[in-house]
């Protein structure tokens, strides 16, 4: 199977789970809820008891997420964890600032998501866009350089037959030859 049709497997299954379970990521569940969380690892904190991480759902503040078997995602990746719902914790933030976070004990081990797989489409969108922008950028350039010749038929008494001509070889001497005779010429 092929790198990026896991991928889209992965984003399919992560939807379809999301789906059936509307309370994933979005829900504020009570203490002691049963609860499921879908998100991005942002940040791991390893501890004596297990990790904690804190996962990002989409659109959401990060919810700190205990760990009880050692385990941890790496940061970047894209998890589903179900577990219970915990009294919100007051951490300090990084930006130095108290705030309440959401507490989710995990007791399922965590789903990860394939990690890498919203660059994985990006950079197939990239690719087909390039791939489509190239043909036609190649087509106007093509079309503003293009110079337009027409055929100009000219009329046999224009030009005289080319004949032996009396000028010297020097081109000094030619074109002083040719002033004289324009001279001689005009009235």
């Amino acid at each position: 199977m092929s790198k990026h049709s896991e991928s889209f497997r992965s984003i399919l299954w992560v939807w379809a789970v999301m789906l059936a379970c509307p309370s994933m990521g979005v829900a504020k569940a009570d203490s002691g809820e049963s609860w499921a969380i879908s998100g991005r690892v942002e940040q791991i904190d390893l501890m004596p008891e297990g990790s904690q991480v804190w996962v990002r759902p989409i659109g959401e503040s990060p919810v700190l997420v205990v760990l009880q078997d050692g385990t941890s995602p790496p940061v970047g990746s894209q998890i589903i964890v179900k577990g219970t719902r915990g009294d919100d914790q007051v951490r300090e933030a990084r930006d130095g600032r108290s705030r309440p976070y959401r507490l989710l004990y995990a007791e399922a081990p965590l789903e990860v998501v394939k990690a890498g797989v919203t660059r994985d489409w990006l950079s197939l969108l990239l690719m087909a866009l390039v791939l489509m922008l190239v043909p036609f950028t190649i087509l106007l350039s093509r079309r503003s350089g293009r110079k337009v010749y027409r055929s100009v038929e000219l009329a046999s008494d224009d030009w005289a037959p080319l004949e032996p001509t009396d000028l010297p070889e020097d081109p000094v001497e030619a074109l002083a030859e040719l002033a004289r005779r324009a001279d001689a010429v005009e009235p």
